[in-house]
């Protein structure tokens, strides 16, 4: 005869740990509700994931400043005309960007200055007070 496990006799009770499909099923419901716990998160407050305001664009080799409406949120910066457009003129995704303030050597002489940069590409943004200098690096730090 062949080795088999010995099962339980009907009307027994068999720990749930001694059934592999038992351990499956409860493996995948967990798998899934921790998916279904993140994305209501996500859903159910994306003002945690969310700022917007007027801040000022300069490319690394460009001379001037870009005043746009800039809205944070999903990792990534949606640049606008100004607060009224529906659709963004562009868009950065965020993944890999590093944050951070100028060096002396990139001679950027203003205040409230923050340099978003991922490998050759270098953005600065200027923001028109210390608070909103703080929000902005403090919600893109996290990237």
């Amino acid at each position: 005869m062949g080795h088999s496990r010995a099962q339980p006799k009907k009307g027994t009770w068999a720990h749930p740990r001694t059934c592999s499909s038992f351990r499956l099923t409860l493996c995948c419901i967990i798998d899934c509700f921790i998916h279904l716990l993140f994305a209501l998160s996500f859903l159910l407050s994306p003002s945690q994931n969310q700022l917007s305001g007027n801040l000022l664009r300069k490319f690394k080799n460009s001379n001037g400043w870009q005043k746009l409406w800039v809205v944070f949120t999903n990792f990534s910066l949606f640049f606008y005309k100004s607060h009224q457009d529906d659709y963004p003129l562009a868009s950065l995704p965020l993944l890999g960007y590093s944050v951070t303030v100028p060096s002396e050597s990139e001679n950027i002489h203003k205040d409230y200055v923050f340099k978003l940069h991922f490998k050759s590409h270098v953005y600065y943004f200027r923001s028109e007070s210390e608070y909103t200098f703080e929000r902005w690096v403090y919600s893109n730090r996290g990237k």
